[in-house]
């Protein structure tokens, strides 16, 4: 059976993978730590938060990104707000929860 330390193993491993994979999809931004970024964030976009599907879709969006193009910059933006409209929503359902839990 597969325990909560594997699965944060297998989700490093895998993150791991992402940013090898993404270290060549987005050297057009040039050089630095960008394989590192876009690899955790495709990780996290894809597995955690769930916002995207396609990890090479992701990679050409932050090479975008990096390179400061009008497309990339617009996804990160909406990324951004769904995320900030997924949290206050999920402040508002817990602020609820406790009104109604002690009136």
């Amino acid at each position: 059976m597969i325990g909560d330390k594997d699965i944060n193993d297998l989700d490093e491993t895998r993150r791991l993978l992402y940013c090898a994979l993404a270290e060549g999809q987005v050297e057009r931004a040039g050089p630095g730590r960008k394989g590192e970024l876009a690899g955790t964030l495709t990780n996290a976009l894809l597995h955690h938060s769930k916002l995207e599907t396609d990890a090479n879709f992701v990679f050409d969006r932050l090479s975008d990104v990096f390179c400061v193009e009008p497309a990339g910059v617009e996804w990160a933006e909406q990324l951004i707000a769904k995320i900030t409209d997924r949290i206050s929503e999920r402040r508002k359902s817990r602020n609820i929860a406790a009104i109604q839990a002690n009136p």
